[in-house]
């Protein structure tokens, strides 16, 4: 069966008082992450794969703030 790992995350984080990180697989699991209340977002591998890294990870970062209403770190 089909689960989704961040399906827990917004529980998690109003549980806890510190930051909650999670490594994903992938930008938009990253950004729903954030939306759910990550303080902190781990990719690797489609950032390393692509192109342009650097290019691909100012993307990333940027999307990644949006994602958390400017808060990300």
């Amino acid at each position: 069966p089909d689960h989704d790992p961040l399906a827990d995350l917004p529980a998690v984080v109003e549980r806890v008082k510190i930051p909650v990180g999670v490594g994903t697989f992938s930008v938009e699991d990253g950004m729903r992450a954030f939306r759910r209340g990550a303080s902190i977002a781990v990719i690797g591998v489609p950032l390393i794969q692509a192109a342009d890294v650097e290019a691909a990870l100012r993307e990333y970062v940027q999307e990644a703030k949006a994602a958390a209403g400017g808060g990300a770190r």
